[in-house]
């Protein structure tokens, strides 16, 4: 029986207490958990679901973990929508951070004595016990340091505790356990196959040595010096190796003081390290293969394996044919009792704290759930051919009647059943006799839910409701909405009449409005229409009414395009790859700031922090009353939207809340310089290493009530593998964003030409009202060629685009970059203006093809809409 998952708005002294059943998710909850990294629990829940008002941040839930045990989460960050309302959690275990070692030092220990040490230098008491069954004898040093972050994370300059012992930190509520191992070998093997569409795997081979230069230490009774170099061997080399094959690594032991000690070490490279094998992960959406008949039993089998165990699979490699991986990471579905998704690797070197720079080794890509069409086909393929196996009988035997197609050669067994007999053909799920809810009879009637078709042909379809007259009607390509005498017609659906076969039109021969409405009758859009005329005309100027989110490809208000991320946070250039609403933005602040000389492992940083304070969601209020609003959570709420509103900016969006960052950061505003991290904002947009940027703005700039956070460094961490190396969109784009006229055309005379005969060259772009002074954007990715100042010109720019294309911008009121930065397509590059030989504010802009010089220009409309 699987448990529900209970809330609680403070944690249970005793922690078998059942709190209030949360059961109305709009999604099923999920449980993440990575060896040495994360353990979190992630919530979608229905907004009118029974005890919704109870999700607040700093309420713990109560799930059931792949063991049987219950575990229990603190959740850090709640943000909603008008559907539901969605939090993260983390495992208590993480409250340990909240703690602090001043100094914990010790000189020879094993992992049980290690731990105690550290509970025993704890700054205050809490009621976790430290424990370890790591048996191996090692020096540890933890200085001025959180616990947990000693144990798995960044330990000032030390190794954390897990490096150090080659251990795994398991979490138990308030026990924190130094393994071993987390899991066991229980000699489960699995052949996983290739090109599965559930199962990815990837093999690894940049890091492999099957051929070791060893280098030892000088004999005791030598001394070093340079006529008296350390001991060598060459080559210590694995069965099989030739010159086809042979990848040679230097290794290193000063403490083997002879040949064969020098030797027998470098075979436990072999033997013990694997160093010859190649790094491999399998990443497995367990839903998708529960869902595939052929590949059921090795779901089923998969399924049994436990977070941490050992399995054991042939992937006939470089001469490698079994290989030992483990579940070193796994989405859980508690509600289910099921994987959502797993990871198999053997590479777990990845999963700690001191290589996450290196994460990318892992190449993950959790998969969605969602059914992809390409899936559909595949599947649907599949069952038609046989493929998924399949068994044909006919019934009765003696003398058959019909036909059966069914998941198993047993009528009495089997559930999908395809049935034809005298009386037409019917499918069913639920067995021999039904019910056939899907049905062609032998009459001609076709019965289905549902219907999936490519083209479907007919010359007269008619259909009426009820007892009335009203109905539809298609004829000859039209369609005809009949009114309640049944011979007019309210309205109808024909192709458009101005240029034949190219759109629709809709016509309404009564009636006042074109409306939309839900199933409970509530007005979705709506457009007046005057009926006055023959042939009633959409009402321009009329009341349009649209309830319910709107998605547009491209919106155009007044003539001009409005451009996604320009004042709406949506992220304008965001890469492909970038899918959900969080990604974009998390793009846009990255972009923003780069083009600005943060390094990216600053922006992270701070990413990092955005994501536990609003989920990196702009328009947004603090939940629980706290008075924060926005990327950072300002308080008051005040402090953002008059610095914004002084400015004539929209305070929710994330343009103008990376503007009021980056005030605050030439300004030296909100930021307050610790002891902890004595330096300037200014100094922090410099900083490279991630975990310090993620801590140094918590602590400097946000300065919360507990600062011990460790998910933010994850998190941050988390962002800059992430959008590091990503390049946004390539595409061209007008380089004014706000509402502009064009004063003068390409190839009109111009003045400065030469008169008459001269060529303007360019397209002259005046911003509206007249005389502002609105941003000038990059038309496209690129590097700054030049900037300079002219006489005719004034301040001017030249991008390089690449591929032959560059463009110009003349007469800017200011330049905001400099030569060989690189910019993308939603730089600032500058301000409109009228310097040089100019009458007015406006934008000289030209496009040049196959060369710098004005005699390669091209019209600007040739390659961008303006």
């Amino acid at each position: 029986m699987v448990e529900p998952v209970y809330i609680y708005e403070k944690l249970p002294t005793d922690l078998e207490e059942n709190g209030k059943a949360l059961i109305d998710w709009k999604d099923a909850p999920e449980i993440t958990r990575i060896i040495n990294q994360m353990y979190s629990f992630y919530g979608n829940y229905a907004m009118n679901g029974q005890n919704r008002k109870m999700i607040k941040k700093g309420n713990w839930i109560k799930a059931q973990w792949t063991d049987g045990t219950w575990q229990y989460f603190k959740i850090i960050i709640v943000y909603k929508t008008l559907q539901s309302v969605s939090f993260n959690a983390t495992h208590l275990g993480y409250e340990a951070n909240r703690n602090f070692i001043q100094l914990a030092y010790t000189a020879k220990g094993n992992g049980k004595q290690i731990m105690a040490n550290l509970k025993n230098n704890l700054a205050f008491k809490q009621p976790f016990e430290y424990l370890s069954n790591v048996k191996t004898m090692h020096q540890f040093t933890a200085k001025e340091v959180n616990p947990i972050s000693a144990i798995i994370g960044q330990n000032e300059g030390n190794q954390n505790l897990a490096g150090v012992t080659n251990g795994e930190l398991d979490m138990d509520n308030y026990k924190l356990i130094l393994k071993n191992r987390i899991g066991e070998d229980r000699g489960f093997r699995i052949d996983l196959g290739v090109n599965l569409e559930s199962i990815k795997e990837t093999v690894d081979d940049t890091g492999i040595k099957n051929s070791l230069y060893l280098v030892g230490g000088v004999p005791d009774d030598k001394v070093y010096d340079d006529e008296q170099p350390p001991i060598t061997y060459k080559f210590l080399e694995i069965k099989g190796v030739t010159d086809e094959n042979r990848q040679i690594g230097k290794r290193e032991n000063s403490e083997c003081k002879n040949l064969g000690d020098l030797k027998k070490w470098g075979q436990t490279l072999f033997d013990n390290d694997r160093i010859h094998e190649p790094k491999v992960t399998h990443e497995i959406n367990m839903i998708d293969l529960e869902n595939t008949v052929e590949y059921k039993k090795l779901y089923e089998k998969i399924a049994r394996v436990n977070f941490g165990d050992t399995v054991h699979c042939d992937i006939d490699y470089m001469g490698v044919t079994n290989i030992s991986e483990r579940m070193v990471e796994c989405v859980y579905l508690p509600t289910l009792g099921k994987y959502k998704s797993i990871v198999l690797g053997n590479d777990l070197g990845m999963y700690t704290d001191q290589v996450q720079t290196q994460v990318s080794e892992a190449k993950k890509e959790l998969k969605q759930t969602a059914s992809e069409l390409s899936n559909s086909v595949i599947q649907a393929s599949q069952m038609i051919t046989g493929n998924s196996g399949g068994h044909v009988i006919q019934h009765p035997k003696n003398e058959p009647s019909d036909i059966g197609i069914m998941d198993t050669d047993d009528i009495n067994t089997a559930k999908h059943v395809l049935r034809m007999n005298k009386s037409g053909i019917g499918f069913s799920k639920t067995g021999w006799n039904g019910k056939y809810l899907t049905a062609w009879t032998i009459d001609g009637v076709f019965n289905a839910d549902f219907i999936k078709a490519g083209t479907l042909e007919g010359i007269l379809f008619r259909t009426t409701f009820e007892k009335s007259a009203t109905g539809i009607e298609i004829e000859k390509g039209r369609i005809s909405f009949i009114g309640f005498d049944s011979k007019s017609r309210i309205g109808r659906l024909t192709p458009s009449s101005a240029k034949e076969g190219e759109g629709i039109s809709i016509t309404l021969d009564k009636g006042k409005y074109l409306s939309f409405h839900d199933g409970e009758g509530t007005l979705i859009f709506e457009i007046p229409v005057n009926s006055t005329q023959k042939s009633p005309a959409l009402n321009t100027f009329g009341k349009h009414t649209h309830k319910g989110e709107l998605h547009v490809d491209r919106l155009f208000v007044g003539g001009k395009e409005v451009v996604p991320g320009q004042g709406s946070g949506g992220g304008g250039g965001t890469p492909p790859g970038l899918t959900t609403e969080q990604e974009k933005n998390a793009w846009a602040i990255w972009s923003y700031f780069k083009t600005r000389g943060w390094t990216e492992q600053s922006i992270a940083g701070m990413l990092g922090n955005m994501q536990s304070e609003s989920g990196i969601v702009a328009d947004i209020d603090e939940l629980g009353g706290g008075g924060g609003y926005g990327l950072v959570q300002w308080t008051p709420k005040s402090k953002l939207v008059d610095w914004c509103n002084a400015r004539g900016l929209n305070y929710r969006t994330i343009d103008a809340q990376c503007q009021r960052i980056q005030w605050e950061m030439e300004n030296e505003q909100q930021w307050i310089a610790t002891n902890s991290y004595p330096y300037s904002f200014k100094a922090f947009t410099n900083k490279k290493n991630i975990s310090e940027c993620a801590y140094a703005f918590i602590t400097n700039y946000e300065r919360p009530l507990n600062p011990n956070q460790p998910i933010r460094a994850t998190q941050a961490q988390y962002w800059y593998d992430k959008l590091r190396g990503l390049t946004g969109d390539v595409s061209w784009k007008n380089p004014v964003r706000s509402s502009y006229v064009v004063t003068q055309e390409w190839d009109a005379s111009d003045y400065w030409s030469g008169g008459s005969a001269g060529i303007h060259g360019g397209i002259d772009l005046a911003s509206v009202p007249a005389g502002s002074t609105p941003d000038i954007y990059a038309a496209k990715s690129g590097t700054i060629l030049i900037t300079g100042v002219g006489s005719v010109e004034g301040n001017y720019i030249m991008i390089d685009h690449g591929e032959g294309f560059y463009t110009y911008y003349g007469h800017l009121s200011s330049v905001k970059v400099k030569q060989g930065d690189k910019v993308t397509n939603n730089t600032v590059i500058g301000t409109m203006g009228t310097t040089g030989g100019s009458t007015g504010v406006h934008l000289h802009f030209e496009v040049r093809k196959g060369g710098q010089s004005s005699n390669f220009r091209i019209n600007p409309r040739d390659v961008i809409n303006i």
